[in-house]
């Protein structure tokens, strides 16, 4: 309430002068209080990461456990094969990079135990055999509609096998 008794709205943007710009109050209204601070910054956060998986396309509800442990396994992997690249880096910089790299390596051995330890690799296996056997019955199922030669139908399993040979890795 203002000095003259009425309820009015602060003009001042949301956050003004805070350390949380566009979320919670101004920093006249309690908006620099350590409390205030706390909640602003959580909501500011989770603002933002809203706005990130919409500019990235990514549906937060879409997110599982075993999703975020295998694409952070694949990234602490990618840093460590960095790492491991950087061999002709400024031998005085060395020695901070081989800390990093076997701080992330540690991480990385950690995020692969919890995937065993939470069945993810046995699910993940499981999930691949599936879809094996499932592309399986429809290569079977494709030679029989195309009524191919005995000769060609004993030529098919080597044209298969490398024509999926010859296919990218993950595909």
């Amino acid at each position: 309430m203002r000095g003259d008794g009425a309820w009015r709205t602060c003009r001042q943007p949301a956050g003004y002068g805070t350390t949380h710009p566009g979320y919670g109050p101004c920093k006249f209204h309690y908006g620099s209080t350590p409390s205030v601070v706390r909640s602003a910054t959580r909501l500011m956060i989770r603002g933002e990461a809203r706005k990130l998986c919409e500019t990235r396309g990514v549906d937060p509800d879409s997110v599982t456990p075993e999703r975020v442990m295998m694409e952070e396994l694949a990234r602490s992997y990618a840093v460590v094969n960095f790492l491991e690249s950087q061999t002709d880096v400024d031998a005085a910089m060395w020695p901070d990079w081989q800390a990093v790299m076997l701080a992330e390596r540690k991480h990385m051995v950690a995020v692969a135990k919890m995937m065993i330890d939470a069945g993810i690799a046995e699910r993940h296996v499981k999930i691949i055999e599936d879809q094996a056997r499932v592309l399986g019955q429809a290569v079977r199922t494709i030679l029989d509609r195309l009524e191919l030669t005995p000769e060609q139908r004993s030529q098919a399993p080597i044209v298969v096998r490398e024509v999926m040979a010859a296919l990218p890795a993950g595909t």
